[in-house]
């Protein structure tokens, strides 16, 4: 499909909560909305759909999300955090002193 930057499938082997049935996740990365809309209404895209529908005999769910990641040490600082109020850390400030 015309700007795809990448795709990753997921195998789900348990179900920690939810009413959801889920076996496979596929992900289409795309730079923006605009190219993810442009890439499904290509025939490229069309064809994709028409593909997808036939693999899952139509029992497919189609999300829009916007992906997005922290690194761990960001976290803990979050956490640390929540734990000591009084010791409140930036961490974007923390982040950019770190760099200098």
């Amino acid at each position: 499909m015309p700007g795809l930057i990448k795709e990753a499938t997921v195998r789900i082997h348990s179900l920690m909560f939810g009413p959801y049935k889920v076996e496979r996740v596929h992900e289409l990365f795309f730079e923006s909305l605009r190219d993810l809309e442009l890439a499904l209404a290509s025939p490229d895209g069309q064809q994709a759909g028409q593909l997808l529908q036939s693999m899952t005999r139509g029992k497919l769910t189609l999300l829009i999300a916007e992906h997005k990641e922290d690194d761990i040490e960001n976290i803990r600082r979050y956490q640390k955090n929540i734990e000591d109020p009084e010791r409140v850390e930036d961490p974007v400030k923390t982040e950019e002193e770190g760099k200098e």
